[in-house]
């Protein structure tokens, strides 16, 4: 049976959140089964921000490969 599985992501000042969340549409029902965060770095620029965002979404999907 396939899964359906959603990351989400929350780009705050400060941090950066990430989930996987396993939904079901039919029974309109949602579960988070993994959380990350990490350090935004805000201060040092787009390019960091971007990093991290790679880093924290690549962790997620490699635990879900």
């Amino acid at each position: 049976m396939k899964r359906n599985l959603a990351i989400g992501v929350d780009i705050g000042a400060t941090t950066i959140k990430a989930g996987v969340v396993e939904y079901d549409v039919l029974a309109n029902t949602a579960n988070i089964l993994s959380q990350r965060k990490v350090d935004a770095l805000a201060l040092e620029g787009p390019d960091s921000i971007k990093k991290q965002l790679f880093f924290v979404v690549n962790e997620l999907l490699s635990e879900f490969k």
